[in-house]
């Protein structure tokens, strides 16, 4: 056997390896650098002794679950094909909302009482439905958001709120 041609061949293979290690290595630290988000959903409750009440609230958590910070640009909520305005809306984090980056592991909240939220599900309050409507309208309710690179993510509620929902209605009626 030609040492020439063997050293040729081996050569070859180790720069094709090489060039393929490297290929690897990049498509691997572009996908680590991109936005990664969670949106959870929940209701919860709160006592307040003074008052002898229990508040609930929907709170929705928007979690870093990526490698680089991000920051929020814009949120929306949806209901019943109408934005919850932010008037019965709470955002745990400074305004302007781009200003503030949330770091890998970070939890955005954003909170709203169950009261302020179900009159978004039911707007005539003086009109009853049943539990069966109130949950396809949820069904039908989504989560826009949008950070300040762009990335738009835009989620149905998910089926753990809707529970958490039919829970508190058969708790509450």
């Amino acid at each position: 056997m030609n040492y020439d041609l063997a050293t040729l061949i081996i050569n070859l293979f180790v720069a094709i390896g090489t060039v393929g290690a490297v290929v690897v290595s990049l498509f691997f630290t572009v996908m680590n650098r991109r936005e990664k988000l969670r949106i959870n959903m929940s209701i919860e409750s709160e006592y307040i002794f003074e008052q002898r009440e229990t508040i609930y609230w929907v709170i929705i958590r928007i979690i870093n679950i990526g490698f680089i910070d991000f920051r929020l640009n814009d949120y929306h909520v949806y209901v019943n094909n109408k934005e919850i305005s932010d008037d019965v809306i709470h955002v745990d984090i400074p305004f302007p909302l781009n200003s503030t980056a949330i770091p890998s592991g970070g939890v955005i909240n954003i909170t709203s009482l169950v009261y302020d939220f179900e009159s978004y599900v039911n707007p005539n309050p003086g009109h009853d439905y049943t539990m069966q409507h109130a949950i396809e309208i949820i069904n039908n309710g989504s989560i826009i958001v949008t950070t300040s690179r762009g990335k738009n993510l835009k989620v149905k509620f998910p089926e753990s709120f809707i529970e958490d929902y039919r829970r508190y209605w058969l708790k509450d009626k």
